[in-house]
């Protein structure tokens, strides 16, 4: 078939070659359709916001400040919990450590009754 190729050239590979052809082109225009459909699906959602009037601006914009003041006063409640919270953590933690002050101290005391401490 080919005889520059010489010998031990398999013509076999030559055909399976040929019949990958029709699967890429397929692919590519699977490729080309998908890009299409992307492309309008984006276009159209960027049309609907160039069609807004300037009433239509103005209500969004003031939504979204409207949004943000009501962001800040849950973020400052929050902060101001998470205050509370920890201020009552170190308060308990602090009553611990006295009420154990205050056990160790008795135990002492009842040690040194029964028991003089030899120094």
């Amino acid at each position: 078939m080919f005889p520059h190729h010489g010998p031990g050239f398999n013509h076999h590979y030559l055909h399976h070659m040929r019949r990958r052809g029709p699967s890429r082109i397929l692919w590519f225009m699977m490729g080309g359709l998908s890009v299409a459909w992307w492309m309008k699906a984006k276009d159209a959602k960027n049309s609907a916001y160039v069609n807004w009037n300037e009433e239509e601006w103005e209500r969004r914009r003031l939504g979204w400040a409207e949004r943000r003041k009501d962001w800040e006063a849950k973020k400052a409640s929050a902060e101001a919990s998470g205050m509370s919270v920890a201020e009552s953590t170190v308060d308990t933690a602090i009553n611990a450590l006295n009420d154990i002050k205050t056990k160790l101290a008795k135990r002492r005391e009842i040690q040194d009754k029964d028991e003089p401490r030899i120094v």
